[in-house]
């Protein structure tokens, strides 16, 4: 038998196998191991309510929504690699002007 262990929103935060682990945390519940190969397949979609395993899939809004902020962290990563490479090229003249300037003793 495996154990899912909650946070108190329901989310699942851990699963646990008798067999392998000695320690289980609380809270929990317990599950069959054909209910454990489903979830796995779809974890993100379950959630413990009244300490029952319930499968709450996504609304096509919800998707929606990830979708836009996955693009959105994209565009965002991006940005941030865009800016790095242009400080490290400041960097980089202010150095070579300062060796220069050490160089030539202007």
């Amino acid at each position: 038998m495996k154990y899912l262990n909650y946070n108190t929103e329901g989310q699942i935060i851990g699963i646990y196998d008798k067999e392998i682990h000695s320690i289980i945390p609380e809270p929990n519940i317990e599950i069959t191991d054909e209910a454990w190969e489903e979830l796995i397949k779809d974890i993100e979609n379950h959630h413990i309510i009244d300490d029952v395993l319930i499968y709450t899939p996504k609304t096509q809004e919800q998707i929606e929504e990830e979708i836009r902020l996955v693009e959105i962290k994209a565009t965002l990563d991006k940005a941030q690699q865009e800016v790095e490479d242009e400080l490290q090229n400041i960097l980089r003249s202010i150095a070579i002007e300062k060796y220069i300037e050490k160089q030539t003793g202007l």
